[in-house]
């Protein structure tokens, strides 16, 4: 493991400026191409004007779920805190 990287769960927004990690932001729309292909579309639309863009505005069905699920793809293999 790099000095960089941590062991330690991110939180939801840490997690998703890091959704590198683990593929989490390709498997996160995998996962929504799959079962809720509008909100898959939502997102690749915002990753268009940046995809932090949507930290700090009111949080959509899809980006509430895309979120949760770049939390969880980051999280998979840390620690609990």
């Amino acid at each position: 493991m790099s000095e960089l990287e941590t062991t330690k769960k991110m939180s939801p927004g840490f997690a998703l400026f890091n959704c590198h990690v683990n593929d989490a932001k390709d498997r996160a729309l995998a996962v929504l191409d799959e079962y809720f292909p509008k909100f898959a579309d939502e997102i690749r639309t915002a990753d268009e004007e940046g995809l932090m863009s949507i930290i700090g505005t009111e949080p959509t069905p899809a980006t509430a779920s895309f979120v949760v699920l770049v939390t969880m793809f980051v999280n998979e293999s840390k620690e609990a805190v």
